[in-house]
C-alpha cells in the first residue's frame, strides 16, 4: 500500500469513534497480502505485542533469523525498516 494512503488509514477512527492500534493496522493489512496469508497458514499464530513499527531512520539487526522467524528483503538490509510483525508457525 502506499505510504500517504497508509498513513491515512491510520489516521482514520474506528466506527466507534476510537482510533485504530498499529496491531489493528497491520493485522487488517493482510488481506492486501494474500501471498504472506498464505504462508501463515492456518497454524500461523500472532505474537501479541510483536507489532514494531519505525520509519526512515538506519539500522542494523543484532540477529536476521532464529526459532521461527527470518528477516529477508528490504527489511534485511541497512537502509531501514517499515515494520515487522513477528508470526510465529510451529
Amino acid at each position: 500500500m502506499h505510504q500517504t494512503k497508509s498513513n491515512a488509514k491510520k489516521a482514520s477512527l474506528k466506527p466507534d469513534g476510537t482510533k485504530r492500534s498499529l496491531t489493528e493496522h497491520y493485522l487488517d493489512q493482510l488481506q492486501h497480502v494474500p501471498g504472506v496469508r498464505e504462508l501463515i497458514g492456518d497454524k500461523g499464530s500472532f505474537i501479541p505485542g510483536s507489532t514494531k513499527s519505525t520509519s526512515d531512520f538506519s539500522y542494523s539487526a543484532t540477529k536476521y533469523s532464529g526459532d521461527h522467524f527470518r528477516i529477508i528483503g528490504d527489511a534485511a538490509s541497512e537502509s531501514g525498516l517499515r515494520f515487522l510483525t513477528s508470526i510465529s508457525v510451529n
